[in-house]
């Protein structure tokens, strides 16, 4: 056998054994979707989806939100136990296997640069002896509430969920997507025409 032919041999099996181990390794990168029926994500949303409408007061050159007010916010979820599914939440999908709920209560104005998002109207909005804000955790059937009492009704949230999406999405408007999932978080604009386009931002991860 000829050193050429050895080494054709050779090469191959290492192409083989490469080939091999890359289907065998999960592709890390999720992607997102949006259409006007669902939003899917390659990573799955076993957190569901929080959207916060936002006012934007101003942009980066990149032409994403730099300063802006969060109008409302709504949070859909799957229900595990009738889809199997878990990559993707339709917004119009009546038979149960999704639940939406809305909160009204949070209308603050933040400046959001990289990964961090701050809150800048504090000290015009809240008296001294409200300045913590509450933290909310949405179950598949309530909203638990922590932390001190806002100025704001906590009636606004509601504790029953809805079958469908009770928000509609407009046009020319910026939303951003929160799955808490450490990996990523978005930026979605819908244009005149009602295109989606997500932006995708990537969470820096501990390795």
């Amino acid at each position: 056998m000829s050193r050429l032919h050895r080494l054709c041999i050779f090469l191959s099996i290492i192409l083989t054994a490469t080939q091999t181990s890359c289907r065998l390794i999960p592709n890390l990168s999720c992607d997102i979707k949006m259409t006007n029926e669902y939003i899917e994500s390659t990573c799955g949303l076993y957190n569901g989806v929080r959207f916060e409408e936002l006012k934007v007061d101003s942009f980066y050159d990149n032409k994403t939100p730099k300063i802006f007010r969060v109008v409302t916010a709504f949070k859909g979820r799957l229900d595990e136990s009738k889809t199997k599914k878990l990559d993707r939440i339709y917004f119009n999908d009546s038979s149960g296997k999704y639940l939406w709920w809305t909160d009204t209560s949070t209308h603050w104005v933040y400046h959001k640069w990289g990964i961090q998002k701050e809150r800048i109207d504090i000290r015009d909005t809240i008296p001294p002896d409200t300045s913590k804000e509450i933290e909310v955790v949405i179950t598949k059937d309530s909203v638990v509430r922590y932390g001190r009492k806002p100025r704001v009704d906590l009636e606004s949230y509601n504790s029953e969920p809805y079958l469908i999406c009770p928000i509609k999405f407009k046009p020319d408007t910026w939303y951003y997507l929160n799955f808490s999932d450490q990996r990523y978080e978005a930026y979605l604009y819908v244009d005149k025409n009602m295109n989606y386009r997500i932006d995708k931002i990537d969470l820096p991860t501990n390795l």
